[in-house]
């Protein structure tokens, strides 16, 4: 049973998102619990996070999508869901040339995203959508991954690939 003591003592963690219509950005404030010895309520003792900056401490949690079947693709263009997470669990063989190619499915520019290969064989082809490395296809091998940056217009280059 709740009681008053425990509503009024209970982290209350909140996140407001300020957003204007057509300006196509947001400002995001967010307000940690916090412990204060007393009988006055907690007050703001952070900044807001701005486009300038800010420090978020504690741990990020990226969402882990698995079961992403390179063998069941119908074709080289593959469609990541958006809202699950930014690391994928590969497993299968194919070939990838182009990821979310459809602009309702592109990811926001600036999103980074893990591909994990669980297994060996799928090729990850270096196109006018996926910049790699030194323009050098990626053929993954068990436990390998491809680090990927999301670019304007459903274009991505690579940040990092495992083993080199």
């Amino acid at each position: 049973a709740r009681t008053a003591a425990s509503a009024i003592l209970a982290p209350l963690p909140k996140i407001w998102v300020i957003a204007t219509p057509g300006a196509g950005r947001a400002t995001i404030r967010i307000a940690a619990p916090t412990l204060r010895l007393g009988w006055g309520p907690p007050g703001a003792t952070g900044s807001t996070l701005t486009g300038a900056g800010g420090i978020v401490t504690g741990t990020l949690s990226q969402g882990l999508v698995e079961g992403i079947n390179a063998t069941r693709m119908t074709s080289t263009y593959w469609t990541l869901p958006l809202s699950r997470g930014n690391s994928f669990s590969v497993v299968g063989s194919g070939t990838l040339d182009r990821l979310n190619y459809l602009n309702k499915d592109w990811f926001p520019r600036g999103t980074v995203i893990n591909l994990l290969f669980e297994s060996t064989g799928v090729t990850v082809r270096h196109s006018a959508y996926i910049l790699l490395a030194g323009g050098k296809a990626f053929t993954s091998v068990a436990a390998s991954a491809l680090t990927l940056l999301a670019k304007p217009s459903g274009t991505w280059i690579e940040v990092s690939r495992s083993p080199q």
